[in-house]
């Protein structure tokens, strides 16, 4: 699940709310990410047995582009 939450120029809603919210990863425009390595987290997950992934993004990182990127890793 992909939680898109404001923030476009700064992370602090993201960071706080992902916390809360025990997200698995949580994308903010402050640190730099790589997509391949959090859609290979998410795989790892899942193939250890987790129904589903939290995502909080800031608006600047969040969908559409996570959902595509995961979307294309889970078909190669």
């Amino acid at each position: 699940m992909v939680v898109e939450v404001m923030g476009r120029d700064a992370g602090w809603i993201a960071l706080h709310s992902g916390i809360a919210g025990g997200a698995d990863a949580i994308l903010i425009p402050e640190i730099p990410f790589r997509w391949d390595v959090l859609a290979d987290s998410i795989k790892a997950r899942s193939k250890g047995g987790a129904k589903f992934s939290i995502i909080v993004a800031a608006k600047a990182r969040g969908p559409p582009t996570v959902s595509k990127c995961l979307a294309a890793r889970e078909m190669a």
